[in-house]
């Protein structure tokens, strides 16, 4: 659905069949991707691989520097995003995102958990919904990318193949905590939005946002 078929879909459902609900999970973890915001990364990543059924060869693990703000686990599929606590969702990994919301401390470092795919280096792909919105130009800059979302619009700034958050409708605005990224994804679950950037070629791992 390129940008027009959305709009028009969007004006006339007035959002309703787009966001009435996350998409429910299935058991298969190599198409399946996952973020946690942590203060204790040495035992929740090992503990989220084995809940996904990867291992070292098989994912891709990035971790990210990011201000302080409450743990929490967030699971993405085909482009959805994906409410932990539906009773689709396997126990295990219910479990683990309610120990995580429980935490008092403040998580200071997202972690990313994706399987090895190939990803377009030439653009940045922005998702509503689990329905591709647009697709930017990485090598072009842009000071306002505005996108939908549940709560209100999400603006993007785009600049020497950097991605950020400008303003944000979210209420605790994680998206923005991050900061600029140069790889992986951007994600606003309240706003069933992700943007995804490819990873550059210099370095090795992904950055990833939540």
């Amino acid at each position: 659905m390129n940008r027009r078929q959305l709009l028009k879909t969007l004006s006339l459902a007035g959002l309703t069949p787009l966001v009435t609900s996350f998409a429910p999970w299935s058991p298969a973890p190599r198409r399946a991707s996952s973020f946690i915001i942590t203060d204790r990364p040495s035992e929740d990543v090992p503990r989220l691989l084995r809940l996904l059924g990867l291992d070292a060869a098989s994912a891709r693990v990035t971790k990210t520097p990011m201000q302080p703000a409450a743990q929490d686990l967030s699971l993405l599929r085909d482009g959805r995003l994906i409410d932990p606590t539906m009773p689709e969702v396997p126990d295990a990994l219910a479990r683990f995102a309610a120990e995580l919301r429980a935490r008092a401390q403040p998580g200071a470092l997202f972690v990313s958990i994706e399987p090895r795919r190939d990803t377009p280096r030439d653009v940045v792909v922005f998702e509503y919904d689990g329905q591709v919105y647009d697709q930017i130009p990485l090598h072009r800059s842009f000071d306002r990318i505005e996108m939908p979302g549940l709560m209100g619009p999400t603006v993007f700034a785009l600049r020497e193949g950097r991605l950020s958050v400008v303003t944000s409708s979210c209420r605790h605005q994680l998206c923005k905590k991050i900061g600029a990224r140069a790889g992986g994804r951007i994600i606003c679950a309240p706003n069933r939005l992700v943007a995804t950037l490819p990873r550059p070629a210099s370095i090795g791992l992904d950055a990833v946002t939540g």
